[in-house]
């Protein structure tokens, strides 16, 4: 499955490919293939990465990368608020 996320000109074209490990993955934390490419994107360009590929799948070292980013997003977002 592959998902293109468009930013800038058409230099700074970045593509996400999904595998479907990845999306089962983080479909058991409630977030579906259009919001992970979202995540994914984002996750990229605070990287410094307008364009080339973001692969998520089980043998790229990214999905890794991006799980980290994932988790500690998730925790942020989800500390009570006091």
């Amino acid at each position: 499955m592959e998902y293109v996320f468009a930013y800038g000109s058409s230099r700074g074209m970045l593509t996400v490919v999904l595998s479907t490990e990845a999306i089962a993955l983080f479909k058991s934390h409630d977030i579906g293939a259009d919001e992970l490419v979202r995540k994914a994107a984002e996750w990229a360009l605070l990287r410094g990465r307008a364009s080339g590929t973001v692969t998520l799948g089980l043998h790229h070292e990214e999905l890794a990368a991006f799980y980290w980013y994932f988790y500690q997003t998730q925790s942020v977002d989800r500390q009570p608020v006091s």
